[in-house]
């Protein structure tokens, strides 16, 4: 079964479609939730990424530098960059960087970043203050320090801001972000304000 079958089931479902979708992927998996949110932009209430690329052939390079050369014939794009600007601007998209991750360099979450800032703002990327924010904080928002909870920073498209967020966490690698402190509580968080704005 893949992706797309799943999200056809689950909005044919009697009860199960009357319940709003989030998508979470990780690596390869935020890939496959951008790729199925730009296809489905009605059916996606909300994308949680962590450690995903901008595209693979990008990837290539530096996670397999022996192979570089070849990035070319990637036959699988997986171009999470042109089809983030795909997704309605209000679907609200949380990132979680792992400023650490071996595998998919931060600047990837990065870069997703900067296109989640251009298409909710309709800015040019780089400015403002919608810059990822450093390790387990979020943008313009003190969310004190260590285990704290982070505080929301979901605010109403009307006014402007962005719906989503980023957080790059500084001990996060590629496979144990989730286990980084303030991760779940953040998750959490932006579930919560879900519920908070319009859907």
């Amino acid at each position: 079964m893949d992706a797309q079958s799943g999200l056809d089931y689950i909005c044919s479902h009697p009860a199960l479609a009357k319940s709003p979708v989030i998508l979470y992927g990780q690596s390869i998996g935020g890939a496959v939730s951008i790729d199925l949110a730009s296809r489905n932009p009605l059916a996606i209430r909300a994308l949680i990424l962590e450690n995903t690329f901008l595209s693979l052939p990008r990837l290539v390079p530096t996670a397999l530098p022996f192979l570089g050369p070849f990035a070319f014939l990637c036959h699988q794009k997986w171009d999470s960059a042109s089809k983030v600007p795909l997704i309605p601007r209000k679907t609200p998209i949380l990132m979680l960087s792992g400023a650490m991750d071996e595998v998919v360099p931060p600047e990837h979450m990065r870069g997703l970043w900067e296109i989640v800032v251009k298409r909710e703002a309709g800015t040019p990327a780089g400015t403002g203050t919608n810059q990822p924010a450093g390790p387990g904080k979020l943008p313009g928002v003190d969310v004190g320090g260590g285990d704290r909870d982070v505080r929301d920073a979901i605010v109403s498209e009307d006014r402007g801001k962005t719906l989503s967020k980023f957080i790059e966490y500084e001990q996060g690698t590629h496979n144990d972000t989730c286990v980084q402190p303030g991760y779940w509580a953040a998750v959490a968080e932006f579930l919560a304000s879900l519920g908070k704005g319009s859907s």
